[in-house]
This record gives C-alpha cells, sequence and structure tokens, in this order.
C-alpha cells in the first residue's frame, strides 16, 4: 500500500517546480517524483503534469487523487 510519507515527499519536491511527473514504482508502494517528460514505457505509472496538482490543492486533497490512482494501476 503507498504510504502517505512518499506522496507528503514527492509534494513537497513538486512544489518547487515548474514541471514534472509522479512515477509509481513497480511494487506500488512508493511514489516519486521527476523533473521532465517521463519515457513513454512508463506512461502506464506515471501520473503526469503532478506538479500543478500539487500546487494547487491541500495536501489531502492530493493524497486521495493519487491514493485511488495508484489503487487502479
Amino acid at each position: 500500500m503507498l504510504s502517505k510519507a512518499s506522496i507528503r515527499k514527492a509534494v513537497a519536491q513538486a512544489r518547487g517546480c515548474e514541471q514534472g511527473d509522479l512515477y509509481l514504482d513497480d511494487g506500488g508502494r512508493t511514489v516519486s517524483f521527476v523533473i521532465g517528460r517521463t519515457d513513454s514505457l512508463e506512461f502506464g505509472r506515471t501520473y503526469p503534469d503532478f506538479w500543478y496538482l500539487a500546487k494547487e490543492y491541500s495536501f489531502e486533497k492530493v493524497a486521495g487523487i493519487i491514493l485511488r490512482w495508484a489503487a487502479a494501476k
């Protein structure tokens, strides 16, 4: 299960950036913020333009969105 701590870390990284995606690891236990575009082979495990989501919404809303997204993967 994905932890809120890994989402909180990714949100903190994203808030200081102008672009970037969220990447879900193979096991679905952690996420990481990736600056720039992600390879199309990784697209299924990537939440595009995560930096915008992190800047515009509260942490609780972002965490809810990401937890639902990760559960669907």
